[in-house]
């Protein structure tokens, strides 16, 4: 099967920013009608006034890693690489998407003042890099490298990640529960193709992973078996 050279994914990264943009005023207005989304709103505007989550950018400096995680065990698996990073004495940006981790991060960053900056995952105050409204993690982000943890794979870090100045490393990777032959979707398997080999270098804990992504077309020289747990 072949897509005929239409990259899924770019279409896919600008589809979803058009159609985030444009559902922006709706989400503004319905989470005062809707209780989660009104509490999701609420956690990502505390980044606004968090002095750990203003850019690096601002003071005119520079990250030399993001890391996006999620989860608390997505955040556990990162701090081996954090650490040694700020034993280097370099500054360091995480991203992190779930209230249940907000504690877990902040009192992580208080014992490295100055060297982190941590923010929350902008889903429902996103609004794009180049209109100065809501949140974006391209206007905050100062690092160069990004590393993603697992599978968040949020269109937006997609975009970053795939920038030719950014280098792009994927940890704990998995494609578990995911059937992407040609033969069952072609669009899909096209779809995911493009977003695995969009990263320069990525582990996965198990070799039925690694075989997972070689068989997308990840060459075995971007791929390391490696468990952060």
């Amino acid at each position: 099967f072949d897509t005929g050279g239409v990259l899924i994914l770019p279409i896919y990264i600008f589809a979803t920013s058009v159609l985030r943009t444009i559902l922006y005023p709706f989400i503004w207005f319905w989470r005062w009608l809707c209780p989660p989304l009104q509490r999701r709103w609420s956690f990502e505007s505390k980044n606004l006034d968090d002095p750990l989550a203003q850019s690096f950018k601002a003071d005119g400096r520079k990250a030399h890693v993001l890391f996006e995680v999620s989860s608390e065990g997505e955040f556990e698996q990162i701090i081996p690489l954090v650490k040694n990073l700020l034993a280097k004495k370099r500054f360091v940006e995480i991203l992190y998407c779930s209230p249940s981790v907000e504690k877990k991060v902040g009192h992580f960053c208080q014992n490295y003042p100055g060297l982190i900056r941590a923010k929350r995952m902008p889903l429902v105050t996103y609004f794009p890099a180049w209109i100065p409204i809501g949140q974006n993690v391209g206007r905050w982000m100062s690092a160069s490298t990004l590393i993603l943890c697992r599978y968040d794979f949020f269109p937006e870090l997609l975009a970053i990640g795939r920038r030719r100045e950014c280098h792009f490393i994927l940890i704990s990777g998995t494609l578990k529960n995911k059937q992407l032959g040609p033969l069952k979707n072609f669009l899909r398997y096209f779809f995911w193709k493009e977003l695995v080999t969009s990263f320069d270098f990525m582990t996965v804990p198990i070799a039925q992973d690694r075989e997972s992504f070689m068989a997308l077309g990840v060459p075995t020289s971007k791929i390391y078996t490696l468990e952060f747990r």
